[in-house]
């Protein structure tokens, strides 16, 4: 029984050169595949499952470096609002990006923590005293009007 890591190791050559007409950049009906295939392990690889994961990058690393341009590989960005202000930005970044990435990499925590740092002083201008004065802004807010 051939493993796919295995078909794609076996089959190397002909995956790339044949993955667009001699010549041409239109692509081949196995440059199609390829594409396809590239796109659903990228998809997998997102899975929860941990074993998944392993399997798809296997694959992907057999098959090596392919620029999403050649293949035609549709990239997904977040949409951020372009009416969205520097703060809520920084804010957006913060608790999406650099939060989770200090719960699943413990090796880079001291990286994302510096990140949430100088985001922290440089965009919400944050200082030692902030924490005092969002103690007190949230006493007045919440301090019964009666």
């Amino acid at each position: 029984r051939a493993s796919l890591c295995f078909l794609i190791k076996e089959n190397r050559k002909e995956i790339f050169y044949t993955t667009f007409e001699q010549g041409t950049q239109k692509m081949s009906v196995l440059g199609t595949a390829v594409r396809d295939l590239v796109t659903k392990l990228l998809h997998l690889c997102r899975d929860p499952d941990t074993v998944v994961r392993l399997q798809c990058s296997k694959v992907l690393g057999e098959l090596g470096a392919i620029a999403p341009s050649v293949v035609n590989i549709p990239i997904m960005r977040p949409t951020l609002s372009d009416e969205m202000s520097d703060d809520d930005l920084a804010v957006e970044i913060i608790n999406n990006y650099l939060v989770p990435a200090l719960k699943v990499n413990d090796s880079l925590q001291n990286r994302f923590l510096y990140g949430i740092q100088e985001l922290l002083q440089n965009s919400l201008r944050c200082t030692g005293d902030t924490p005092q004065r969002f103690r007190e802004f949230t006493r007045k807010q919440t301090a019964s009007p009666f």
